[in-house]
């Protein structure tokens, strides 16, 4: 992990929320970070949190959306 560091990152699963404190960590907390479902640590160092409603979190940082995030439009279906 090296810089050039982006100005967000949009990570989803666990996994991928460390790496995205990590960077964070070591761009100087220059990279805004966004996560895509409950990252279940560390919840207050995101600048937001995609989470559905199910998953019973809130906060400043939290944005609760009814269902999952797709694609699929009214005309689609």
């Amino acid at each position: 992990l090296a810089p050039p560091w982006p100005d967000a990152l949009i990570t989803s699963g666990r996994r991928s929320a460390a790496l995205a404190l990590e960077i964070r960590r070591l761009s100087g907390k220059a990279v805004k970070l966004v996560h895509l479902t409950d990252p279940r640590s560390c919840r207050w160092k995101f600048h937001l949190i995609v989470a559905m409603a199910h998953d019973g979190i809130s906060g400043p940082n939290i944005l609760n959306t009814r269902f999952a995030l797709h694609r699929l439009t009214r005309a689609g279906l």
